[in-house]
């Protein structure tokens, strides 16, 4: 393994490969942080198509009333 090398605890593998030279609690940091970003992107995407979902209904359920207003009149 020239990329990295496998961490375990007490003679165990945890399947982890790291970069040469890195701390394993530095590199679990570096994961947690990009993970929360990543967290943090997902959450505004969900809210923005959640808001965009809420206008679609809306302007479906405009449509519909205005479809029925012509086919009365």
């Amino acid at each position: 393994m020239s990329e990295g090398r496998r961490m375990g605890i007490a003679g165990t593998s945890l399947g982890l490969i790291l970069p040469r030279g890195m701390e394993f609690a530095s590199y679990l940091i570096k994961k947690v942080k990009a993970l929360e970003n990543e967290n943090d992107s997902l959450k505004r995407t969900r809210r923005s198509l959640k808001i965009l979902l809420g206008v679609s209904w809306i302007a479906l359920a405009s449509f519909g009333v205005a479809l029925l207003r012509c086919s009365m009149a």
